[in-house]
């Protein structure tokens, strides 16, 4: 795990101490244990910046000299389900119009959430009552379908029973100090399975949520702090010194822009491509709730890095490159 003194420092305590700690590796250690050592020293500084509300960011990999090899364009990496088909509805039917390969790949199930039922004269009623196995049930289901409709490849990074989506919190430090708790391995444990998916599937982008705030300003932490984790693990995924299997390095790596913040990326869309996914996700929006995002031409995105040596298309971004025409 990474510790309390990195789960403090997200939450924007302790970094002088943490700072300070030896880097040095005991020379008892054996390899696979130094580098255990040096994940968690690069966690460390990594996750506070990224929770913090500045725009400190981690050293940028290097892309290779070389020949470079893609197996999937884009991945995205969310908290729940319904985030892909709320941000990025629009910008998944363009890819898939591309016919470009596309992940989708959730912390959570949506297991801690509310769902909508019908109630005695037809209304949609919120319940919070039913068992976490139902939920699951309904909403695996819907975003199975959501990922239908988006053409793209579905997959979770922790089962149902982890309880990954535990409730509302607006704090990221809260967040990764819970899934320090109570996931397998750890925070350390999420970013590990990161960098084996990023190493997996090779891909060109990687999109993911931003630790500053998501589109909707509802300053969920565990969207906030998904993103600060994907980026270490997009860091360090590239790193040939850290864990196992082949390095790889993305090109580029983005976050949905914050809500009234500025974008780097705006792509042009169409809003019914994205009501679409949305209405996949039954059980979660009243159809009143869908009349702003049901009508919004674009979605906008932010560049968090691109990676040394890569240079910036004229479209301005790569994403946008892998778009085709709107």
């Amino acid at each position: 795990m990474l510790g309390a003194v990195a789960l403090a420092g997200c939450a924007g305590r302790g970094e002088e101490r943490v700072a300070r700690r030896d880097a040095g590796v005991s020379s008892t250690q054996s390899p696979a244990q130094a580098r255990v050592d040096r994940v968690r020293q690069l966690a460390t500084a990594a996750v506070h910046a990224g929770c913090a509300p500045s725009s400190n960011r981690q050293s940028v990999p290097l892309a290779p000299s070389g020949p470079r090899t893609y197996d999937y364009d884009v991945v995205f990496y969310t908290a729940h389900p319904d985030d892909e088909s709320m941000y990025a509805g629009g910008t998944l039917a363009r890819l898939a119009r591309a016919h470009r390969r596309v992940a989708l790949v959730v912390l959570s199930h949506g297991e801690g959430g509310r769902l909508l039922v019908p109630g005695s004269r037809g209304e949609l009623v919120e319940v919070r009552d039913r068992p976490r196995a139902d939920v699951v049930r309904v909403r695996d289901a819907e975003m199975a379908r959501a990922a239908q409709i988006g053409h793209a490849e579905l997959s979770y990074l922790n089962p149902a029973e982890a309880n990954a989506d535990y409730e509302f919190t607006t704090s990221c430090g809260d967040a990764l100090a819970h899934w320090d708790r109570s996931l397998p391995g750890g925070v350390a444990g999420i970013v590990e399975k990161m960098i084996r998916d990023i190493r997996n599937r090779r891909p060109r982008v990687v999109v993911t949520m931003d630790p500053r705030d998501d589109p909707t300003g509802t300053k969920h932490g565990h969207h906030r702090a998904v993103g600060a984790l994907a980026e270490l693990a997009a860091v360090l995924a590239a790193d040939p010194t850290i864990g196992s299997g082949a390095p790889h390095t993305i090109e580029e790596l983005l976050a949905f822009a914050p809500k009234d913040g500025p974008a780097d990326v705006t792509l042009d869309v169409d809003p019914r491509a994205r009501l679409a996914m949305l209405r996949a996700h039954a059980s979660q929006f009243r159809p009143e709730d869908l009349a702003g995002p049901g009508s919004r031409p674009n979605e906008q995105l932010v560049i968090v890095w691109r990676a040394g040596g890569v240079t910036a298309p004229p479209e301005g971004s790569i994403l946008a490159t892998l778009l085709g025409p709107p």
